[in-house]
Formats: structure tokens, C-alpha cells, sequence
């Protein structure tokens, strides 16, 4: 296990599942932040997120539970809870126990993906994921995919950012990319990276526009050859791992075989250059005080913007790093 000097799970809204994956009825069972959840969805068409196993005798409701209009039921005694976690009903009994109740989690669904809210402390969301008008458009085809990593996901976030590593890493750069834009709102960041991409014998400008909602939730907008827009759904599954998600539009156009070649050809690209990226990720450690270069100066200042989705115990501070 690596011993990271950051709290594994930072607060913010947090992707649980896709929406497809919970249509109307289903059950889900899923794994983040440390905890088991179960997932579905109710007559009424609203998705529910709660912890996983029934105060009776902890049967996993994600696991053999049911749907019955808009509450789940346990596999084990047929106890039923609605959306807010609390117990509606015992069956053979008239009475229901104070305690019986289910940690809810609040939900957002947006451009086909189920977020949950964690914050370490309880408090409620200051900031919301917004709708992503490519997705809305229904103009756009998308597909998606990702992996289970090993790795925090701080080291993700910080990605972007590192422009350094771009030349060395990835292969598809003439130079290093560029920061052209930086702009801090709150809880919303943007980072636009200008640059020369190469394609075969071909080069082009390109540009890289980064919208960062929180830690969960990156919304990329590349503007090279081609134009697609990713979207970037990253969960912490516990101290050790993340889930790291995306999905990648593709304008679609009059002949629907080729916008689903192309679709699927960025994906390929897409997850190409993050499985260059995971090998280090897996293997390295986050430094509290890394000995940064000149270069590194966008890194100090995004970690500071960064910091603030983090409950940290005093008297413990992330440090930035110093300049040599």
C-alpha cells in the first residue's frame, strides 16, 4: 500500500456508475470510497445511491436486492427502504425499528453519468456539474471505457498540468505544449495547452482546453486534426485505487459508419496515450515537497487551487514544493 501524505478521498461530486448501466429497476452494486453502495433506479425514473448493507443482519442490497416502486428490498428478509434510507417496511411486523435506516448519498445525473456527493465532513455540494452542450446536442457519438488504477487520484489531476512530460511520455508531440489560458473560478478550473501535434508525416496546431469541476469530473475539448470532446469521470475506490473512466464524442456526420470509425478511433488514441501515462502512475510516489525546476511553477499553483477539495487534519498542510 503507498503511503500517501494526502487524504485518499478528496470531496466533490463523484461518478458511480454510467446511466445506462441503471435503467429503470435495476440494481447496481458498487465500491468507492472505501464503502459498498448500492445503486437503482425507481418507477419514477430517479437513480438512488446508499450504503450497501441492511441494518437488519447486513445482507448487500446490491446484491439479490429488488426494486419495488421507488424503494429497494432486501434479499435477505424483505425489509424495504425508499430514497432517503429509511426502512418503510418489515414485513410480519407492525413495527419499524428507529435505527433501521440506510446512509442515503445525494445524486446528480448528467450527461449520461450518475454522480454521487462525498464530503468528509457531511456538508452539502457548493458546486455543481453542469450539462455539456455537445452531449445534450444528441449531435455527438459517443463510446467509453477506463480501467481500475493503482494510484491516487491527485497524481491524475495533476496531469494536465505537467507539461514537461509530454515530449517524454507521449509521442505525438513536435513541442511542448504550451499553457495559453489559466483561469480560476471557485471550484471550476480551466487550462487551455496550445502545441504541434504530429499525424504520420503531417504536423498541425493544436489545442487542449481542460474544464475541471472538482476532482471527479474533466471535461477536455481538443481542437487538432480532428475536433472531439472528452469527459473525464475519475472515483476513488479506496486508499490504494481509483476508477478512471471517460468517454470521448465524436461530431457525428451524414454517414453514421464513418462518425463510429472515428469515434472509435479517438477512443483507441485516447487510451493509448493514458496507458503510456499509468505504468508511472502505478510506481512512483507523490512527494509532499518535490524539488521542482523552473518549468514547474503552473504545478505549485494548481496544487494550491487544488488543495481545497481536501479535509485535512491540523496541523498537516500539502506543501507545494520549492523551486531549485
Amino acid at each position: 500500500m503507498k503511503n500517501y501524505p494526502i487524504p485518499p478521498y478528496p470531496n466533490g461530486w463523484f461518478r458511480v456508475a454510467f446511466s445506462d448501466e441503471v435503467p429503470a429497476r435495476a440494481v447496481k452494486s458498487a465500491k468507492y470510497f472505501g464503502r459498498e453502495l448500492v445503486i437503482f433506479r425507481g418507477e419514477d425514473q430517479q437513480v438512488r445511491v446508499m450504503d450497501a448493507y441492511c441494518p437488519h443482519l447486513g445482507a448487500h442490497l446490491g446484491k439479490g436486492g429488488r426494486v419495488v416502486g421507488n424503494t429497494i428490498k432486501c434479499p435477505y428478509h424483505g425489509w424495504r427502504y425508499d430514497g432517503c434510507g429509511a426502512c418503510v417496511e418489515v414485513p410480519f411486523s407492525n413495527k419499524i425499528p428507529g435505527q433501521a435506516r440506510l446512509r442515503p448519498w445525494l445524486v446528480a445525473e448528467r450527461n449520461g453519468i450518475v454522480f454521487a456527493h462525498y464530503d468528509a465532513e457531511g456538508r452539502p455540494p457548493d458546486f455543481e456539474i453542469p450539462t455539456i452542450s455537445e452531449y445534450a446536442s444528441g449531435n455527438y457519438a459517443s463510446g467509453r471505457t477506463g480501467q481500475t488504477i493503482r494510484a491516487h487520484i491527485q497524481e491524475t489531476q495533476e496531469n494536465m498540468i505537467d507539461v514537461g512530460h509530454f515530449n517524454f511520455i507521449h509521442h505525438g508531440f513536435k513541442e511542448f505544449p504550451r499553457i495559453t489560458e489559466w483561469e480560476e473560478d471557485g471550484r471550476h478550473f480551466r487550462v487551455q495547452l496550445s502545441s504541434v501535434t504530429a499525424l504520420g508525416p503531417l504536423s498541425t496546431p493544436s489545442t487542449v482546453t481542460f474544464d475541471v469541476y472538482g476532482v471527479g469530473c474533466q471535461v477536455v475539448h481538443v481542437d487538432a486534426t480532428v475536433r472531439f470532446v472528452i469527459i473525464f469521470a475519475i472515483t476513488p475506490i479506496d486508499e490504494e485505487s481509483i476508477d478512471f473512466r471517460f468517454m470521448v464524442l465524436y461530431k457525428k456526420t451524414w454517414f453514421r459508419i464513418l462518425s463510429t470509425i472515428m469515434q472509435k478511433a479517438m477512443l483507441k488514441r485516447v487510451m493509448m496515450e493514458i496507458g503510456e501515462d499509468i505504468p508511472v502512475w502505478e510506481n512512483k510516489t507523490f512527494l509532499e515537497r518535490p524539488v521542482l525546476g523552473e518549468q514547474d511553477r503552473d504545478l505549485i499553483r494548481f496544487r494550491k487551487w487544488n488543495h481545497q477539495f481536501y479535509t485535512v487534519p491540523k496541523p498537516y498542510h500539502i506543501h507545494a514544493g520549492s523551486i531549485r
